[in-house]
Parts: C-alpha cells; sequence; structure tokens
C-alpha cells in the first residue's frame, strides 16, 4: 500500500561562494525565503520550504496550488528525494514515478535507445525490466529508425516523445506531476493523453501541481495551497479552493463575491420554492387521478356485483324451475311403492266394468230373463 507521510519538513537551497553582506528588508529574514548565513558570510541558504506537515494513504489524490515560488515543484522533488530536507521526517512507501521533468536521464549525445536505458535505470528499475519494456516504448514513440540516432538530432517533437514514452512506461505506486498533461504535437497528444490516464487511474497516491483549477477538481480528491513554502491550507478540492480564493480578494471584491452569492442562494431557494410547488401540482394531478381511478374501480365493482346478483337470480330461478319440472314429471311417473295396490284397484274396477258389461250383454239376448 503506497503511503506518504511529511512532519515539520523544512527545506534550505545553499547559494554557495558568496561573500557579501546584503542586509534583506525585515519581512525576508523570516519563514520560507528568509536568508540563512554562516559566521564568515560566504555560505548563504534560502529557505524554500518551512515546517510542511501532511500525510496521505492509497487512493488519495492531491492537488498543489499557489503561486509561482511558491514550493509547489520543490515539495515533488523531496517528496521524489530529490532534495535532502534540512529539517522534518519524510517517510514514502511505494516506488515513485516522476512527471515533473522530462529531460531527467535525457543524454543529447546518447541514442534514443540508449536514453530508454538509462532513464530506466535512473528511475530505478534493473536492466531486465527495463530491456523488457523495450519493445512497449518503441512502439509507442513511433520514432523508427531514429532510436539509432543521437537525441540531439532529434526535433522537439521527437524528443518530447521519446521522453514521454521513457517517463509513462512502468506502473508506478506514486505518480508526481508538475503542471503537465501532455506531450508532442496534436496528432501524439490523444494517445499520450490515454496513456496518461491509465497511468493515474493505476497509481496508488497522485500529486499534481497544477496552475489550472478545472483540472485539479477533474483529477483530485484533496488539495494543498502552498505559499512562500508555507503550507497554508489542507483538506478538501472545495474547501481549500475557497480559502485560497477569499485570500487573494480585497474587501471589496470579497463584499461583492459575498453579495452574488447571496443573489445565487436566493435564486436557488427561489427556484426551489417553485419547484416544490410545480411538484406539489403533479402530486395534487396524481393523487387526483388516483382518486378518481379508484371511484372508477368502486363503481364497476358494484355494477359487477349487481350483475353477480341478477345472474345467481336467474341461476336460482332456473334451479327452481328445474326443480318444479323434477316434481311434475316424479309425480307423473308409476312410484315403486304404491304400484301394486293401484293395479290391483285397477285390475278390481276393469273386472267390476267387465261384469257389468257381460250382464248388460245378457240382458239384452234375453229380454225376459227378468220377469
Amino acid at each position: 500500500m503506497a503511503s506518504i507521510l511529511l512532519q515539520n519538513v523544512t527545506l534550505s537551497y545553499p547559494i554557495l561562494g558568496s561573500d557579501r553582506s546584503k542586509v534583506m528588508p525585515e519581512d525576508r529574514l523570516s519563514g520560507a525565503g528568509s536568508l540563512i548565513r554562516d559566521d564568515s558570510s560566504r555560505t548563504r541558504s534560502v529557505v524554500a520550504l518551512e515546517n510542511i506537515s501532511l500525510e496521505l494513504k492509497d487512493g488519495d489524490r492531491l492537488g498543489l496550488i499557489g503561486r509561482n515560488g511558491s514550493g509547489k515543484s520543490t515539495l515533488l522533488r523531496v517528496i521524489a528525494g530529490v532534495f535532502e530536507p534540512l529539517e522534518g521526517y519524510i517517510r514514502v512507501e511505494g516506488h515513485i514515478a516522476g512527471l515533473f521533468s522530462l529531460g531527467l536521464g535525457i543524454q543529447p549525445e546518447a541514442t534514443g535507445y540508449k536514453n530508454i536505458l538509462i532513464s530506466g535505470l535512473m528511475a530505478g528499475f534493473r536492466r531486465e525490466e527495463v530491456l523488457e519494456k523495450l519493445p512497449e516504448i518503441i512502439d509507442f514513440c513511433e520514432l523508427g529508425e531514429y532510436l539509432d540516432m543521437p537525441v540531439r538530432t532529434y526535433s522537439n517533437g521527437m524528443a518530447m516523445r521519446l521522453k514521454f514514452a521513457c517517463a509513462t512506461a512502468f506502473n508506478a505506486d506514486i505518480l508526481l506531476m508538475d503542471e503537465w498533461l501532455g506531450a508532442g504535437d496534436p496528432e501524439f497528444q490523444d494517445k499520450a493523453q490515454k496513456r496518461l490516464r491509465k497511468l493515474v487511474d493505476e497509481a496508488g497516491i497522485m500529486i499534481l501541481a497544477s496552475h489550472n483549477h478545472s483540472v485539479i477538481r477533474r483529477s483530485c480528491n484533496k488539495l494543498a495551497w502552498l505559499d512562500r513554502g508555507q503550507l497554508r491550507a489542507f483538506g478538501t478540492v472545495e474547501d481549500v479552493l475557497e480559502i485560497y480564493e477569499t485570500a487573494h480578494l480585497t474587501p471589496e471584491e470579497i463584499a461583492e463575491r459575498e453579495a452574488a452569492r447571496e443573489e445565487a442562494r436566493r435564486k436557488r431557494r427561489v427556484e426551489a420554492s417553485r419547484a416544490r410547488r410545480r411538484e406539489a401540482k403533479r402530486e395534487e394531478v396524481r393523487q387526483a387521478k388516483l382518486e378518481d381511478a379508484r371511484r372508477q374501480r368502486r363503481i364497476e365493482a358494484r355494477r359487477e356485483k349487481r350483475r353477480e346478483e341478477a345472474r345467481e337470480a336467474k341461476r336460482g330461478e332456473l334451479r327452481a324451475q328445474r326443480r318444479q319440472a323434477e316434481r311434475v314429471e316424479q309425480q307423473d311417473k308409476p312410484s315403486g311403492k304404491g304400484t301394486k295396490p293401484r293395479l290391483a284397484k285397477q285390475r278390481t274396477e276393469a273386472k267390476g266394468k267387465a261384469a257389468q258389461n257381460r250382464k248388460a250383454g245378457r240382458k239384452q239376448l234375453n229380454p225376459t230373463s227378468d220377469r
């Protein structure tokens, strides 16, 4: 896991061979930019960084802002190990790739191939690792046979291609960048940007020194403001930018800015109120539609209930008619229990009628038999 820790780091640049004692203005005799003299006044130092303390962990993207000469590039070189601090403690865990000096390790008299090897070795990689990356670097820089020629014969664009390819060939845990996000001619820009973005995404920690606040907002999640070698603010991007921008305004400009912000807040409140009213109106219409739909469903449910009741009544009527028909049919059919008595009665009645008919027939045949 990549990490960076700086505690009370102070750095001074020595000025050698100066034997003149020069009185500096009072405001230049303390803090960053102040002079440190020895007893003979022949060696002096200029304080470049003073009491810098910060901590970065894996995943942090730190932006550095400040005026020219505020110590941004110097801080990058201290973290990279180029400069030894005068005081303080530094702990850096992870492999570092520094893109603050593309010309570092480039020898004008050496060929392109030789410079690729030198750049890799100066970056801390073994010869075998550099040779393993050699085909990728050759393919990316697109210099072809020019790699056999000394770099001093290259055009600026060709030299920039070689420098960029060497500087971005190896993935790093910690990426240090100094106001630099492109390289080479316009045809090379797109490919360089894609490669650089990939390098940034794969780095555990990135530190970018830039004057472009849009780039800072887009690329960083933390921000440090350096002023005359001192850390004036450290925190989230928007909070530090607010402090930085306010510090460089006059009281009148601050008042105007605050008035403009208040007006912007008022407009946002008005717009938010209008948006809430519009949303309330839409909600009211939506609720009315839902209520109308529920009312229609209730009406349809009542209608369906009445239709079902009518169908049930019709079915009941049909069942009653069927039962009535069944009873009538049952009455017309001879039942098994009373069949024999009825048949016996019918036979008796038939015999009686037959006897009466025979008697009446005999009377007709013998009219004097009763006398």
